[in-house]
């Protein structure tokens, strides 16, 4: 059984200032994908030998985020030859672990860490104790045959700082130990480490794993646009002859899998997972959850192309509930391709099985495989094509590493950070603020081409003294803010007095707000999103949190995310102690992977604020507060959950699980041994498919029930609508006159709205 986490880690405040300086400028320009910026004067570089570096290296990691040291370790290009690992955390320079660094490569096609040490199992590149919110990539690791493992967290009980909110982007993971080799080995020591984000990394085999998942508090794991080849396992909780596994949860989108064993993999857990627009050529199986009895585990699997695979593309020997839309499967057995059911059961053996809109290869109507004659349900079959002739595309093309910036710099110095960005203006210019804290007193003007960077979220932290919003970036802009946090706390009068960042003048056709691995804490309001008819705000990766009234001043109710008469869609989060998360008012919110508990100071929390409207659709995620419930029967519009858990922390109770009419519950697994509130419904339409109620061994059957539904298929189809239309928008250039912001790694904290877009003029 999944343990719960604690409360969501938020980013932590006060650096010393630093300041440097050079200045000049640029012509006006619009952004590309993504540019890599710096280095700066403010980071410590360091270049390696190619001899033995491993002293040289050890000795910078060991300054790394301590007092007078530098946030930021940039490693030029070269090989950088190790003989023994590497340590970052505590008792790596201090007693104390580290957050809010980044370490960094020039560029992985010429920067390498090559291992020179020991050859065997256990033998490990780089290990971390208590390292949070911090961000690694641009390198290639490469474990001279002889490295079994890169990326190891052993993280202890004792140390200060849990391991969340960690960025890797653009690694590479090759030549490992033939006997074993794992990328990243999660959860070592049995400490959680979670809300981990993983970019454009590339996994070449022969290797054991990827990503190893190794203990129950292993959450919220969220890998993009990735390519794991020729490995054993790509992503996985359980691994032969490694201790513990059975962690969870994850998500995996627009990824790559060739030639691997199992692609994605699950153990004994009780979570959520979601594979979303992946690529899967010549594996065995693509999705395989192992046997684990009546416990629910929700999968869903989304728009996935599955070629040539030697067993089942999707084979889960658990009870599910397995959702898959919109893929396209090509080879395999006649029948039965796609299966849940559960293993070892010799009667009432169980399977929860839904999809819609999938293609095959093979002709026969009985693709879908759950327990007959006992006790399996489905809700399939619509829109499939079958018998279709299906080519491969080929892999699609992964984005490239971002190339460092042709964009002047201008050093922020003296703390003139407004200067700075008046200089700046309309230009395609790098603004560039070192590690420190800044008192803003006026809002600083963003022009439309700047990037505005810092040393990293958390180590470069803007403070408000009257400035509100601290940022504001005047549509339609095409402005970057990245690696920085913005605060607004007036501990005098006990209240939040600003907000963050404001894009105004935000909707433009093709309009597009694009933000990554934001974490937000303690606001009025996280995301408040309005007046967008057209312009579309993607959230990857979003961290939004301990959004309360409670004990902090804060509006009552304080939410996570707001949309008013706009298009909110998050691609995995996380989130615990709100007053309330979603809150649509004539709009669209779309949230998927999405990890949410606890309770605000002991006060109940609710999953949907009332006397709402619009869409809002919820699927492969959780809602488990310590007190509060789910109370839809205010929202006006359609609601739909989908693979969703809601279970309490603790031994309490629900006060509700009631939901209002146009709903569509499917795949739900509510309550517990001591929580038997069952799901309700204010009036039809209405259906309640593939009910779970957990218990202390993993589930019971709960009776489905509908009413007023006269098409379930039609049903179905319009509840499934925005979910198979809410893809994430591509990253690049837009027009001119169209909003194109981006936004990476910003964090918000103590504030009225942490980023607030609207399609209104300031």
């Amino acid at each position: 059984m999944q343990v719960k986490l604690s409360l969501l880690r938020a980013a932590a405040i006060g650096f010393a200032l630093i300041f440097a300086g050079a200045v000049a400028e640029a012509s006006a320009a619009t952004n590309p994908y993504e540019e890599f910026v710096g280095p700066f004067p403010s980071w410590h570089q360091v270049q390696c030998s190619g001899t033995d570096d491993t002293a040289m290296l050890q000795s910078a990691l060991n300054t790394l985020g301590r007092t007078g040291g530098p946030a930021v370790l940039y490693i030029k290009a070269g090989t950088c030859r190790i003989t023994s690992t590497l340590h970052l955390g505590q008792n790596a320079g201090g007693a104390q672990g580290v957050q809010n660094v980044t370490l960094l490569g020039h560029d992985p096609a010429d920067t390498k860490i090559l291992w020179a040490g020991a050859a065997g199992m256990w033998q490990r590149m780089f290990e971390v104790d208590g390292v949070g919110h911090s961000r690694f990539g641009r390198l290639t690791w490469d474990g001279g045959g002889a490295a079994d493992i890169v990326y190891f967290d052993a993280t202890s009980s004792q140390a200060p700082y849990f391991p969340t909110g960690n960025r890797h982007e653009d690694e590479v993971f090759q030549n490992l130990w033939s006997g074993g080799g794992i990328a990243y080995y999660l959860g070592a020591q049995n400490t959680g480490v979670s809300e981990s984000e993983y970019m454009r990394n590339k996994f070449i085999g022969p290797m054991q794993a990827g990503l190893f998942l190794a203990n129950a508090n292993v959450l919220d794991h969220w890998v993009w646009d990735s390519l794991f080849q020729n490995v054993r396992y790509g992503v996985t909780n359980t691994l032969p002859g490694r201790p513990s596994g059975s962690g969870g949860d994850w998500g995996v989108n627009r990824s790559v899998f060739l030639n691997n064993t199992t692609d994605l993999s699950i153990g004994n857990t009780q979570a959520f997972f979601g594979s979303r627009w992946n690529y899967s050529r010549g594996s065995q199986t693509h999705v395989f959850g192992g046997p684990i009895g009546m416990v629910a585990a929700g999968w869903t699997s989304q728009g996935e192309t599955v070629l040539n695979y030697g067993q089942n593309p999707l084979s889960a020997q658990n009870v599910g509930p397995l959702g898959v839309i919109d893929g396209v499967f090509n080879g395999g057995k006649p029948t039965g391709q796609i299966g849940v059911a559960q293993a070892y059961c010799n009667s009432g053996c169980s399977g929860d099985l839904w999809a819609m809109g999938n293609t095959f290869s093979n002709s026969s109507p009985y693709q879908y495989a759950i327990p007959y004659p006992s006790a399996g349900r489905i809700h399939a079959f619509a829109e499939d094509r079958l018998g279709q002739t299906i080519s491969d595309p080929g892999p699609p093309a992964l984005p490239p590493t971002p190339a460092r910036s042709s964009a002047a710099i201008i050093e922020v110095t003296n703390g003139d950070i407004a200067g700075a960005l008046t200089r700046a203006g309309n230009n395609h210019v790098v603004v560039h603020i070192p590690q420190g804290t800044y008192n803003i007193a006026q809002t600083l003007q963003v022009g439309p081409n700047v990037i505005l960077t810092g040393d990293g979220l958390g180590a470069t932290q803007l403070h408000s003294v009257g400035a509100d919003p601290i940022l504001q970036l005047k549509g339609p802009s095409h402005a970057v803010v990245r690696d920085l946090s913005l605060q607004a706390w007036d501990g005098n009068a006990q209240q939040r007095i600003a907000s963050g960042i404001v894009v105004d003048n935000a909707d433009q056709p093709g309009g597009l707000v694009h933000a990554e691995d934001s974490v937000l804490d303690h606001n009025n309001t996280g995301w408040d999103v309005s007046s967008l008819a057209q312009t579309v705000v993607d959230l990857f990766d979003d961290q939004n949190s301990a959004n309360t009234h409670v004990g902090q001043g804060g509006a009552n109710p304080s939410v996570d995310y707001r949309s008013t008469n706009a298009r909110i869609h998050i691609f995995n989060g996380a989130g615990a102690g709100s007053d309330a998360v979603y809150e649509v008012h004539a709009g669209e919110l779309v949230s998927q992977t999405h990890y949410l508990e606890g309770s605000p100071n002991g006060a109940p929390a609710t999953l949907v604020a009332p006397n709402t409207s619009g869409t809002l659709t919820l699927d492969a995620g959780n809602f488990a507060p310590n007190s509060g419930g789910i109370d839809t029967t205010t929202f006006s519009g359609l609601f739909t959950l989908t693979n969703f858990s809601n279970t309490l922390s603790g031994n309490g109770s629900a006060s509700a699980r009631q939901f209002g009419p146009n709903s569509l519950v499917l795949g739900l697994s509510y309550g517990s041994a001591s929580d038997a509130i069952a799901p309700s419904f204010s009036g039809g339409p209405y259906a309640l498919w593939m009910p779970r109620r957990a218990n202390t061994d993993g589930s019971d059957l709960v009776n489905e029930q509908q009413a007023g539904v006269a098409d379930s298929t039609q049903f179905l189809h319009d509840h499934l609508a925005a979910l198979r239309a809410a893809k994430p928008l591509p990253v690049a250039p837009g027009a001119a006159n169209a909003t194109d912001v981006r936004l990476y790694r910003v964090g918000g904290e103590f504030l009225k709205s942490a980023v607030r877009v609207t399609g209104s003029a300031s």
